[in-house]
């Protein structure tokens, strides 16, 4: 606990509580999934009860827009359950904050304990996570239409909303005073860049800041649904587009039947013209105040939504001003309730397919994920404490630094204590890691009070993942191999194979629960397995290991994965099976040549008795040299 409380004090100090709360429960993949599920439920029902005091008479309505509300596209981050449950729970109490407020004006019997409510819930959201911060620009317009019910002359309609309104802006400026005064960060992870600019020159300070706000604008309210939309996403390619488009199938009947059993039972809803453009109206207005206000703070710090990628969780804060929007112009534009329901029908439909293929790319990437570990506990059963791990590039889409470098410390028994740990990931993307390799320093981190420095600048791995291949652990002969980025490849010198250690079989890692079950064994485990025998040159075993893979008809997608049995072939006097092998992964590519000329150079260097005609047979093949 104390160390997730170190985490958490980097940004967010009372965040913590939700991680602790759910971990509570286990640290089963599949139980953090469905209490997001759940959470993300319960938000969509504290939307419609958060809605329903300011539009009683519109229960039909309320449901429709919570159903956009629900599904909103472009927020394809709900499978990330660990992450994102702060956030989650964050948004719920914010909607518990707006409903409890409504009921407090509306029910005065129970005025005194739904203020309690909503102003306790405000402290909750807005301590727990800033994110949601700026949608209290919401209240007072809320307060506005809910106080114009009473029929109250404006001023004193006006009396009363500040009356109201006055407790949570006082949370509100007990908020700003704490995260801008009191509270001492070890850094700002979240510098108010464009307020600097406006600063300093208004002019293109305001310029970045309204071009982003009307970049944001258009892809929350436009471009998402233009993308749920796209021709591709109307083609059958695989079996994820059948079970998409059953989902949408399945979809659109049950909302187009909901909103219909709901219209027929508020058949004496308010039907004149006026008071229901009035709904379409406070909607729209309501929307974009909370669109603007609530995305103000995400411009502030320089970030934007349509940048896509990991921003695209900035759209939570945008969802609720984004489905009143776009729900109140369906409400103002169509006047025919069918084609109303039709279209929102179809709408949540199409978002709901959008979110089936988009969770399933989650899956497909978890799948890059799993076989990532295991290939590479595979070839390092363990790994020496301070090592650094060096990859050319991230992991996966979803898995870089620093999340790569925690779940390797979970991958492998830790021998230190925290906050120091044993290992770390650095990725060559980054110009900062390479000029430090480049200037011989020692690599260091520290990550949100996780602290990790390699004791010599010799301590260090290089592994490379390519596309097709297996995981490969690079030695320093790698610095011909033209499978690498060329601008880094230099750097695999300093790869030092001694950090990679054995251990003895069955000592209860990888866990399971956290990294899935044992792939199957394809060419992927014989290959890492026979690289790790060669290195240790236990060539018996590298024999032994490719001989079964070929036996069960396994071989690799890239020739150099074959060198581990060339070389063994070789150290064991095999030379017309090594000779027959190398003329093979020469005719897969061209690419794999300079690799398998160095392999024999350093066999003849070795003082290996290579048959003089051989060696010069591969080097005429392979155009070694030239």
């Amino acid at each position: 606990m104390a160390q997730l409380i170190t985490h958490f004090s980097y940004d967010r100090p009372f965040s913590v509580w939700g991680y602790w709360l759910i971990g509570r429960l286990g640290t089963s993949p599949i139980i953090w999934q469905v209490v997001a599920l759940l959470i993300r439920w319960g938000i969509v029902v504290a939307f419609a009860w958060a809605l329903k005091p300011l539009w009683s008479k519109h229960t039909k309505k309320i449901m429709a827009i919570a159903f956009l509300f629900a599904i909103y596209p472009g927020y394809y981050l709900q499978p990330s359950s660990v992450i994102f449950s702060s956030h989650l729970l964050a948004y719920l109490f914010f909607f518990i904050s707006i409903g409890a407020m409504g009921r407090s004006v509306i029910d005065r019997n129970r005025s005194l304990l739904y203020s309690a409510l909503a102003i306790g819930s405000t402290f909750i959201h807005m301590f727990t996570l800033e994110y949601y911060v700026g949608l209290e620009l919401v209240r007072p317009l809320y307060l506005w239409f809910l106080l114009r019910n009473r029929n109250q002359a404006k001023r004193e309609r006006l009396r009363s909303l500040l009356k109201i309104w006055a407790p949570y802006v006082a949370v509100a400026v007990a908020w700003v005073i704490w995260r801008m005064f009191l509270l001492h960060l070890p850094s700002e992870p979240y510098p108010l860049v464009i307020a600097q600019d406006i600063k300093t020159n208004p002019l293109n300070g305001l310029t970045e800041f309204f071009t982003m706000a009307i970049q944001d604008l258009v892809y929350i309210l436009g471009s998402t649904w233009g993308d749920v939309i796209q021709p591709r996403l109307f083609q059958l390619r695989n079996a994820i587009d059948v079970i998409a488009w059953g989902l949408a199938a399945i979809t659109f009947i049950l909302v187009g039947l909901s909103l219909n059993w709901l219209n027929r039972e508020t058949k004496k809803r308010i039907s004149e013209s006026d008071q229901e453009g009035q709904f379409a109206k406070q909607a729209i207005l309501l929307g974009l105040v909370a669109l603007v206000g609530g995305l103000t703070p995400v411009w502030l710090i320089g970030e934007r939504i349509a940048q896509g990628d990991y921003n695209l969780r900035y759209i939570l804060v945008g969802m609720f001003g984004a489905a009143l929007v776009v729900g109140g112009l369906i409400y103002l534009l169509i006047r025919k309730e069918r084609y109303r329901i039709i279209i929102i029908s179809l709408m949540v439909a199409l978002t709901v397919g959008m979110h089936a293929r988009a969770t399933n790319e989650y899956r497909l990437d978890w799948e890059v994920q799993r076989a990532f570990y295991w290939q590479l506990y595979w070839r390092a059963p363990d790994i020496e404490t301070n090592t650094a791990l060096i990859s050319f590039d991230r992991v996966s889409a979803y898995l870089g630094d620093p999340m790569t470098s925690n779940a390797l410390n979970v991958l492998y028994p830790l021998a230190s204590q925290p906050p120091d740990v044993d290992i770390w990931n650095f990725e060559l993307n980054r110009s900062e890691t390479v000029k430090r390799i480049e200037d011989g320093e020692l690599l260091q981190e520290n990550y949100r009070g996780l602290t990790f420095t390699t004791q010599s600048a010799n301590d260090q791995v290089y592994y490379f993942l390519p596309e097709g291949g297996c995981l490969w652990v690079l030695s320093p002969d790698n610095v011909n191999n033209e499978y690498l980025p060329f601008e880094n490849r230099e750097l695999v010198s300093n790869s030092n194979l001694n950090n990679i250690l054995t251990v003895p079989e069955n000592n209860g890692y990888p866990d399971t629960i956290v990294f899935g079950n044992e792939p199957d064994h394809n060419w992927c485990f014989f290959f890492e397995n026979a690289d790790l025998a060669r290195q240790q040159a236990d060539w018996a075993k590298v024999i032994s290991l490719m001989d079964e893979a070929k036996t069960q008809g396994l071989e690799p997608n890239i020739g150099i994965e074959w060198l581990p049995l060339v070389e063994a072939y070789g150290k064991t006097g095999d030379w017309e099976n090594a000779l027959n092998l190398s003329q093979r992964i020469h005719s897969m590519h061209t690419k794999n040549d300079p690799m398998l000329c160095s392999l024999w150079v350093s066999m003849e260097q070795e003082g290996l008795a290579v048959p003089g005609d051989l060696v010069q047979q591969v080097f005429t093949m392979s155009q070694c040299g030239e």
